[in-house]
């Protein structure tokens, strides 16, 4: 059946106006960014300071008392000591794994496995099951991997424990999962409840947790005394609070529940956010939906709005007959006594008909298909594979040079020692968002010559502009100083150019 187009677009303006009415740019939005952003931060926390967790220790070599970076040849003759006052604590020193580069590597391989996969089954958690259900699951879990690290440990009560080091890749794959679904979980649901014009702000606000967060895990791995595991613990029980806080304050998304044509929920989940932001729906503000619901969904609706008007009459309080609806809508007749059957029914859902054309019935709101019905496959149908195949590309280029960057960079001895540099590179990544930005709002078209330029000057600097035979000096200071910058821009153009795509 041919959907209506006339129709469907006088839907979606009165929708706008209804989601406006309810509060786009207010306090209830706020409060969840600053929520977000905060979980955003704790769940990356051990990703970005994993890299210092299992980076090559500082040893001192027997004949010489300075430092050094353990190397290959060091470790080809065993002809060092530990030092534990530049190193601190650290899963190579734990495992005694430090000269065996196999099982090192492995261990940023595991999570950078585990995010692949986050990433390919998010859509499950936010299409399927629902964007605040999901987190209240994810959470949990990703809460029981920060605690269980405690478990990774060659003794456990004075018990030996010869799986540790394959217990700590499971989990720190398992953390990795967790982390991606969540961080997926938390942009969709922060782009449900705000108008897309404000989606840029919002995001570039959340991502700004990103580099925030690898600033207090590369500081707090490097210069704390503390086990690494009991900081871990110590996130844990801050994401604990965060989680409770979720509890009592995240609503459920209403586009998520109109996408699947649950209509009974996105009333009370948008009735919930306006009471919030102070501001008062009413029953008229939802008419334009009815003819898109059945005979029990309507009922069940609207004895929302029940409360509002208990002196009225039951004709007043029923929306089979809802006079406002019926006069903004003359032509319309809805048939009452719809049944539903099964799946495939509801797929349909409630049907109506046009006085000028009673051959041609209306589809359900969304067409036979909801959101959950959607699959990756249909990322590879035409109207979509050329789009999807350019920002798979996009992506790995740019993510390739920017974990090399960020390995190269976190190599640097002076970085180790001096951490100034470290909050001035953190600055760096912070103005390359306000860029961004600033060009996002003004120039969206403008946005796919500036990637591929970006991309371009961030591999000519990196592949010829540094050199390491030589002290580190201020030249090169201003060469990784503009890549944090060119790589903070990517990161935060992909993400805005991916969600107004998909």
């Amino acid at each position: 059946m041919k959907v209506n187009e006339k129709k469907i677009a006088e839907v979606g303006a009165k929708l706008d106006k209804l989601l406006e009415k309810a509060g786009q740019f207010n306090k209830y939005q706020f409060l969840i960014l600053i929520l977000f952003t905060f979980q955003f931060i704790l769940a990356q926390f051990f990703n970005t300071g994993l890299f210092f967790l299992s980076s090559k220790p500082y040893v001192k070599p027997k004949q010489d008392s300075k430092s050094v970076i353990l190397n290959r040849e060091l470790c080809d003759n065993k002809n060092y000591d530990n030092d534990y006052s530049k190193t601190g604590s650290s899963i190579v020193l734990d495992f005694n794994i430090e000269c065996d580069w196999t099982k090192t590597y492995f261990i940023s391989i595991s999570l950078y496995i585990g995010m692949l996969i986050g990433s390919f089954i998010s859509y499950i958690f936010a299409d399927r099951i629902g964007r605040k259900k999901s987190l209240f699951i994810i959470i949990p879990i990703h809460i029981l991997s920060l605690f269980s690290f405690e478990l990774a440990n060659n003794k456990i009560f004075d018990i030996e424990f010869k799986y540790a080091l394959y217990f700590l890749y499971f989990n720190i794959f398992f953390k990795g999962l967790s982390s991606r679904i969540i961080m997926v979980l938390l942009i969709i649901y922060i782009c449900d409840i705000i108008n897309q014009k404000d989606i840029p702000l919002f995001i570039n606000v959340i991502l700004a947790g990103m580099p925030i967060s690898e600033f207090f895990s590369s500081y707090i791995f490097t210069f704390v005394d503390l086990n690494w595991r009991h900081i871990l613990a110590i996130d844990a029980f801050l994401n604990i609070f965060l989680y409770i806080l979720f509890l009592c304050l995240v609503v459920g998304s209403p586009m998520f529940c109109l996408n699947n044509e649950d209509y009974d929920n996105f009333v009370k989940n948008l009735m919930k956010i306006s009471k919030f932001n102070r501001k008062t729906l009413h029953k008229e503000d939802f008419a334009f939906l009815k003819p898109y619901m059945s005979s029990k969904q309507q009922k069940s609706v609207f004895i929302n709005f029940q409360e509002d008007n208990e002196e009225g009459d039951e004709r007043e309080n029923n929306l089979l007959y809802d006079d406002i609806y019926l006069e903004d809508n003359p032509d319309i007749n809805i048939k009452e006594d719809l049944i539903f059957q099964n799946k495939n029914d509801l797929k349909s859902d409630f049907l109506i008909q046009a006085k000028e054309n009673k051959n041609e019935p209306y589809m359900s709101l969304f067409g036979h298909l909801k959101m959950k019905d959607y699959s990756p496959l249909d990322l590879f149908k035409e109207s979509q594979i050329i789009n999807f195949l350019i920002l798979s590309y996009l992506w790995v280029a740019s993510t390739i040079v920017r974990s090399g960057f960020n390995i190269y960079f976190k190599n640097i001895p002076e970085y180790k020692e001096d951490f100034i540099y470290y909050v001035i590179m953190l600055f760096g990544e912070f103005i390359g968002f306000i860029f961004i930005y600033q060009t996002f709002t003004r120039k969206l078209s403008s946005f796919h010559p500036l990637l591929v330029t970006l991309l371009l000057l961030n591999f000519l600097i990196f592949a010829f502009g540094i050199y390491r035979d030589k002290e580190f000096n201020f030249y090169d200071f201003i060469q990784l100083f503009s890549i944090k910058v060119l790589t903070g821009s990517e990161f935060l153009i992909l993400f805005l150019m991916t969600l107004l795509i998909f």
